[in-house]
């Protein structure tokens, strides 16, 4: 609308003076009441209880106010480009944040086992997705800050056009279509947010793999070692290890060592088995896992296993 206004005094000319109807006479007063260039006789007659004063001072006047609004823009549309910078080197950086945490999850879940695969595919969506709706949020306010922006440019254009009139009551007259320029506020800025959904994830991923570790490895080394040289003697000794402690345990040496859990009473014991069945070590614990067994064979050729249950387990 005010562009077409400002069109329509272009073709009207701002320099020629304006006339007025009834009487015929320059306008060369201005109605601070009636907000509009009055003649001489107009100011004698039917405004002569009004607040009249000249042109030129009200000019003066409302293009003081213009110069104020002018500025406010200027420094609106120096905010909002400033505020553009901002947001295209956060999208930089949210763009990185996120390579950066793609690599690091890459990299963490690549040290895992392939049963958290799943787990990693989520991962890498959840980024994508954050990332998607990070990216759709900063378009989404670049996008209106541009649009901003561009109404600022357009008002500052037609309220530039008002300087070049030399006619002081054809600038009052286009002034008073235009007036509500002046009453701009100030635009709100933009606030920008952290990544804290990117630059937090590796170190989350991080603490995952670190307890997925362990318990995978809290009672895997848990069992009695033989400590022998190849000619076994009567002073050949056994070690217990459990989380790389070792504990030295006497006992006779048999080739055969027999091992009895009760999972229900958290009882885990070892023995010498030989013509007699001598208890070597126990160990009470609380199991609230299930429990895998894992033997190792220490350069014993030959050597093998079998896994019994007991019928009575009243008894070691």
């Amino acid at each position: 609308m005010l562009a077409g206004l400002v069109e329509d005094l272009e073709v009207a000319g701002g320099d020629q003076d304006v006339i007025c109807d009834r009487h015929n006479r320059a306008m060369e007063m201005f109605c601070q009441i009636d907000q509009h260039c009055i003649c001489e006789v107009c100011a004698k007659s039917e405004h002569r209880n009004h607040s009249v004063v000249p042109v030129a001072v009200a000019r003066t006047e409302r293009q003081n106010d213009l110069t104020m609004t002018q500025r406010k823009i200027h420094q609106q549309i120096s905010n909002k480009e400033r505020d553009l910078q901002v947001l295209q080197i956060e999208l930089d950086k949210t763009f990185d944040s996120a390579d950066k945490a793609s690599r690091d999850c890459d990299h963490i879940f690549g040290e895992l086992l392939s049963v958290i695969q799943k787990r990693h595919s989520e991962v890498q969506h959840e980024i994508r997705s954050n990332l998607e709706k990070e990216v759709v949020r900063v378009q989404k306010v670049q996008d209106k800050l541009e649009e901003e922006v561009s109404e600022l440019k357009r008002k500052e254009a037609e309220i530039a056009k008002l300087f070049v009139y030399q006619n002081d009551s054809q600038f009052l007259e286009d002034f008073s279509q235009i007036a509500g320029f002046k009453a701009l506020d100030d635009l709100p800025r933009v606030k920008t947010q952290p990544r804290s959904c990117f630059e937090n994830l590796a170190g989350q991923i991080s603490k995952t793999k670190a307890k997925i570790l362990e318990i995978l490895y809290e009672n895997a080394a848990a069992g009695v070692q033989e400590s022998t040289s190849k000619q076994p003697s009567s002073s050949s000794s056994y070690k217990f290890i459990h989380k790389a402690k070792k504990t030295a345990i006497l006992g006779p040496w048999t080739s055969r060592v027999g091992v009895y859990l009760d999972r229900r009473k958290g009882v885990l014991a070892f023995y010498s088995v030989s013509d007699v069945v001598t208890l070597l070590h126990e160990v009470h614990a609380v199991f609230t896992q299930p429990l895998y067994a894992g033997l190792w064979f220490g350069g014993y050729q030959g050597a093998y296993a079998e896994f019994c249950e007991l019928k009575n387990t009243n008894s070691h």
